[in-house]
């Protein structure tokens, strides 16, 4: 889970519990990320790209797969 600590017009500070903490660890390690600040940029340039489109991801074998955001994680 990932809550809200504090808000306003100069930061946010979030909170990285459960099952979501281990996907920022398990992200970092796959990529060898130096700290979560890379981590979260690179994620974040990402999402960026895509311009609200989906993201082609190869595959082992050299085929695409294409990944969005589940519906229940957009407005």
């Amino acid at each position: 889970m990932i809550t809200v600590k504090e808000k306003n017009a100069e930061k946010i500070v979030l909170e990285f519990t459960n099952g979501d903490i281990e996907k920022l660890y398990a992200s970092m390690a796959k990529y060898g990320f130096k700290d979560y600040e890379a981590c979260l940029r690179y994620a974040m340039s990402v999402i960026n790209l895509t311009n609200g489109k989906s993201i082609g991801l190869k595959n082992d074998d050299g085929s695409v797969r294409f990944v969005e955001p589940a519906t229940d994680l957009v407005k």
